[in-house]
């Protein structure tokens, strides 16, 4: 699993487990660097990953949605979960690969 997977998938269960409640900023994405030992980019991309979880304020940081816990109670077949995580996994790999090019 990728730092960035990591990142998202912390943030998401203490979500799920009610250390954020709706409303609360969740930790600085510089908190987030040295917590996961990342670059700023890979924080801010791991917190954009929690898509409709989040609201991301500008100059504030993020903060749980209202609506986080209902989305939390995920009501998809468990093929379709186990498919979007192979996919999330992909365009990890995917981005290493293009980064790697870039360089």
């Amino acid at each position: 699993m990728s730092k960035r997977s990591e990142i998202t998938a912390a943030i998401r269960e203490g979500i799920k487990a009610g250390r954020w409640k709706p409303g609360e900023q969740l930790p600085t994405v510089y908190a987030v660097c040295e917590e996961f030992n990342v670059s700023t980019s890979t924080a801010v991309y791991g917190m954009r990953d929690l898509g409709d979880l989040v609201d991301p304020r500008q100059g504030m940081g993020y903060y749980v949605t209202a609506n986080a816990p209902e989305l939390l109670q995920d009501a998809r077949p468990r093929a379709v979960v186990e498919a979007h995580t192979a996919l999330v996994a992909l365009r990890d790999e995917l981005d290493q690969v293009i980064a790697r090019l870039a360089a």
